[in-house]
């Protein structure tokens, strides 16, 4: 068996998650992609999971777990030594898949195959290249001449290489126009919300690995941003890791309110709701502002993660929750960039959010 990664390399949601959930309930997780049309696999993905699946923790691991919060329970602990009762079953390296099609499922202890998520879709930047390499290799050069770390550039030589091609051009790793990039959208983002502790960084799972993530999270220590949810990252870099709640954790209840409130009975500080699993403001929001009317004075938050619809959704809940008299924070996620910070920075000056809140 490949050697397995270490159990932090993923984000910190999951540690929670497991602790709200089933962590050895057998579940299936499985992979695909939204849209893009026709890909290729250029991977044996059997090799590439086994890899990821994550190995027990160290006594120094789990201390740090404790101490920030993400403590583990016998379930947990027990789920990471169950390697051996995952059932993998996967794309032939060489296959043609299609948008939606199921690329790869792993069936096992629900924490087990859950966490190395963030691991498991850095396949996405070893599609991008084959395919693009095999249907529009007149866009290749620019897609990959400029690699972000060694690793990535390591990663497009070995693609390529499994296609039995060569690149005809010499691949640059610009590390620091990287990190110099990362480093000003960061500073601009401080400078427009003036704190920087209300700043959280979320972006293992867009990356191409993990060395391309951690210049990324030293460009946003040095821009003041101290929060992430890579947890290996946070631990490596003394920074603080963060998160709650995402959608597997809702879809295990089927329903909002009764995986709310598993949330926050079970685990203990800080807790983020997460309201757009099924549908945000007619079943989510009045879901979270109950969790919250249930035990009052609990922190909590109300995390927005919508492509379309987020101004309205975080206006008509501000308006909610006043109504019943609660005060929750706000947390406000995906795709976010410069110009939506200014703008919902606008919009929680019109409806008296402060700040902190």
């Amino acid at each position: 068996m490949a050697p397995r990664t270490s159990a932090l390399k993923s984000d910190a949601y999951k540690f929670s998650m497991a602790e709200a959930g089933a962590p050895l309930r057998p579940e299936t997780f499985y992979a695909s992609h939204r849209k893009g049309g026709w890909q290729y696999n250029p991977l044996d993905l059997h090799q590439f999971i086994t890899a990821s699946l994550p190995s027990e923790l160290t006594s120094d691991e789990y201390t740090y777990l404790d101490t920030h919060g993400y403590s583990l329970g016998a379930g947990s602990r027990a789920a990471l030594t169950m390697a051996d009762q995952v059932s993998v079953t996967a794309l032939p390296k060489g296959a043609w898949f299609y948008e939606r099609e199921p690329i790869f499922s792993l069936t096992g202890p629900s924490f087990l195959v859950s966490l190395p998520e963030p691991m498991l879709l850095q396949i996405n930047r070893r599609i991008q290249i084959a395919t693009c390499a095999l249907l529009r290799p007149e866009s290749l050069r620019a897609m990959t001449e400029n690699a972000t770390c060694e690793e990535e550039r390591q990663i497009t030589l070995d693609t390529l290489a499994s296609l039995g091609m060569l690149p005809s051009f010499t691949i640059n790793v610009r590390e620091q126009d990287y990190y110099d990039a990362v480093f000003a959208r960061a500073t601009n983002l401080v400078s427009i919300v003036k704190d920087p502790d209300r700043i959280i960084e979320v972006g293992l799972r867009a990356s191409s690995c993990m060395e391309q993530h951690l210049i990324a999270l030293r460009a946003c220590k040095a821009a003041g941003i101290l929060r992430t949810s890579n947890v290996f990252g946070a631990h490596v870099l003394d920074m603080v890791p963060v998160g709650t709640m995402g959608h597997e954790h809702i879809q295990r209840f089927g329903s909002s309110y009764p995986a709310f409130c598993a949330m926050r009975d079970r685990v203990p500080g800080f807790i983020s709701y997460l309201p757009d699993t099924y549908t945000t403001l007619g079943e989510g929001v009045p879901a979270a502002l109950q969790a919250m009317a249930d035990v009052p004075g609990r922190p909590a938050a109300i995390r927005f993660d919508a492509e379309h619809g987020i101004e309205s959704q975080y206006l008509a809940t501000v308006a909610m929750a006043r109504e019943r008299g609660l005060d929750p924070l706000y947390i406000l996620e995906s795709g976010w960039d410069a110009q939506k910070t200014v703008r919902f920075e606008q919009l929680r000056e019109v409806m008296g959010v402060p700040a902190n809140r």
